[in-house]
């Protein structure tokens, strides 16, 4: 089994959210991620971001050849934030999420 990397994973740029829940993202990646690596990133809520740390649980090749499907869960994430993007997706869905780097990267 290969060792998680030592520390955060860059965002790449071209990602966009396949599918959201309140537990983690599937995410669509030009690039594969390392599974059980770190990411942290900003979802954007409409134009409100919520920072949130994610682990990769999964990076396989999608059905085109060309991307990757990238499964995360929520590694940190408060009940209130965890709330709030619950709401959000039950009141527009998935598809109304956005993801950038955080401003640290």
């Amino acid at each position: 089994m290969e060792a998680p990397p030592s520390g955060p994973v860059a965002l790449p740029t071209g990602v966009e959210v396949l599918e959201a829940s309140g537990r983690g993202l599937t995410l669509r990646s030009p690039t594969p991620l390392p599974p059980r690596g770190l990411l942290g990133l900003d979802l954007l809520l409409g134009v409100r971001p919520l920072s949130v740390m994610t682990r990769i649980v999964d990076s396989r090749v999608d059905g085109s050849g060309r991307a990757h499907v990238v499964d995360l869960e929520f590694v940190a994430l408060a009940q209130m934030d965890r709330d709030t993007l619950v709401d959000f997706l039950q009141a527009v869905g998935a598809s109304a999420l956005g993801v950038r780097r955080t401003p640290e990267d």
